[in-house]
């Protein structure tokens, strides 16, 4: 959402007027994401684990970058809408990589809570095994570059000098339509809007 990103940019650039220090330099990052999507009649979800190394920028103390690789898995049911009949089940694997730059400010002087926004730009490489209305068989599909974006919001509170931990909640444009639909003729194509748009995680500071 274009409002809610540039709103959340503007908070922080205020807020570092007033608290420019920044939270846990150099660290390593190991975190956990949930994913889901709000629509009932698709029950999609997912979990991703993944690890990186939090870099800050020695000009501008308050912009870090983190490279992150990461494994997961998703499962995705399609009912029906009027008699909750299943019409279809699939699961997938992935693993994925990608760069976080990151706004990262403190909200109090005493420097043990920070507030960050984290633009995460990230490819995924997915298996899905699927299992279609009327079909006796599963089908196996893969997909090589899934590209997405996430944009997160979180908090994050220092437990000691060299670790913190990390809570956050936002977005992503991650949908698995193509991958669904692959080898699927046009005219029976039925996998649409198959996203986990919402998404919440925790993460530690080491």
């Amino acid at each position: 959402n274009k409002r809610f990103s540039i709103f959340c940019i503007m908070g922080i650039f205020c807020i570092s007027l007033v608290y420019p220090k920044t939270p846990l330099k150099n660290r390593f990052i190991i975190g956990v994401d949930g994913l889901s999507s709000l629509d009932s009649n698709k029950q999609l979800t997912g979990i991703l684990f993944h690890g990186g190394y939090n870099l800050f920028s020695k000009k501008i103390n308050f912009i870090s970058i983190e490279p992150k690789i990461g494994v997961g898995y998703f499962e995705g049911k399609k009912e029906n809408k009027f008699n909750s009949t299943p019409i279809s089940n699939y699961k997938i694997n992935c693993i994925s990589g990608g760069l976080s730059p990151k706004l990262n400010l403190a909200l109090n002087p005493d420097e043990n809570a920070f507030i960050f926004l984290e633009n995460d730009f990230s490819v995924m490489n997915v298996q899905a095994k699927i299992n279609d209305k009327g079909s006796l068989s599963t089908r196996t599909v893969n997909e090589n570059f899934i590209f997405y974006y996430t944009i997160k919001v979180g908090l994050i509170f220092q437990l000691s000098k060299r670790s913190g931990l990390g809570l956050w909640v936002g977005g992503t444009t991650l949908k698995f339509d193509d991958l669904l639909n692959k080898g699927v003729p046009l005219s029976k194509e039925h996998y649409s809007s198959e996203a986990p748009s919402y998404c919440i995680g925790i993460s530690l500071y080491l």
